[in-house]
């Protein structure tokens, strides 16, 4: 895009842009890496889960009998 093509808009539009991810930015830079790691198999888990309970409703829902022997996992715990 043409320099000449911003609107005073569009400027306030890629500052408030640009200020949310260096926020995001500090926060991720801020947190140890262990952190990052548990936060993403933390929300790799849950994403899992709702997938499968996504894929047992369809199962059900084409006459498939209902799987109990299924055990929900749990998040892992955060060690300090």
């Amino acid at each position: 895009m043409p320099m000449w093509s911003l609107c005073k808009e569009k400027v306030e539009e890629l500052i408030r842009l640009m200020n949310e991810k260096k926020k995001t930015y500090d926060e991720l830079k801020a947190k140890h890496i262990h952190d990052l790691w548990q936060d993403d198999l933390n929300d790799l888990l849950e994403t899992l889960d709702k997938v499968e309970e996504k894929e047992e409703a369809d199962r059900l829902a084409h006459g498939g009998i209902k799987n109990e022997g299924k055990k929900k996992r749990k998040a892992p715990v955060k060690a300090k």
